[in-house]
């Protein structure tokens, strides 16, 4: 057969060669899958990591204590620090995230600001050096007209308390 149908011989060879890889492949891919699902199954029943103190190295401050929740002195000083930094916020919403497990808050906040990158910049320079509870997320900047028209921001920040005094 192969010397009368060299075209069909060679055409069912790389066929069965193709299915063979594939079902390697498939075999392959099926193993890895199941390890997936077998890692999964462990980690779900894994329970969510507690805080633990951690040592410091000598010559290291201590790592500085999370304050009592104050939403209103948040606000507060949000708003000095944008009036020091000449920045006219547009929005601001906040939202207070409660995990039950977590030992601490967590207060999401996010500004929508016009302003030049200058005034942007500082804001967060100054957020970031005289609120030591609180961590920039995020930073989405845009400029409907480059020369003309302030940057259009919206700054997330994070800002973490002690839960122990609330909830």
């Amino acid at each position: 057969m192969l010397r009368a149908y060299p075209l069909l011989a060679s055409a069912l060879t790389m066929a069965g060669l193709a299915v063979l890889t594939a079902a390697a492949a498939f075999s392959v891919y099926r193993h890895e899958a199941e390890q997936a699902a077998m890692q999964l199954q462990v980690w779900r029943g894994m329970p969510e990591p507690q805080a633990r103190l951690v040592s410091v190295p000598p010559g290291v401050g201590a790592p500085l204590p999370l304050p009592d929740f104050d939403s209103a002195e948040l606000v507060r000083k949000l708003q000095g620090i944008a009036m020091q930094s000449e920045l006219p916020v547009d929005e601001v919403a906040y939202a207070l995230e409660k995990h039950e497990r977590r030992p601490y808050l967590r207060y999401k906040v996010t500004l929508s600001v016009s302003a030049g990158y200058p005034a942007v910049r500082n804001f967060v320079k100054e957020i970031s050096s005289g609120l030591p509870n609180v961590a920039l997320d995020s930073v989405r900047c845009r400029r409907v007209d480059a020369p003309a028209s302030p940057l259009a921001c919206d700054l997330a920040f994070s800002a973490f308390y002690r839960r122990a005094l609330h909830g």
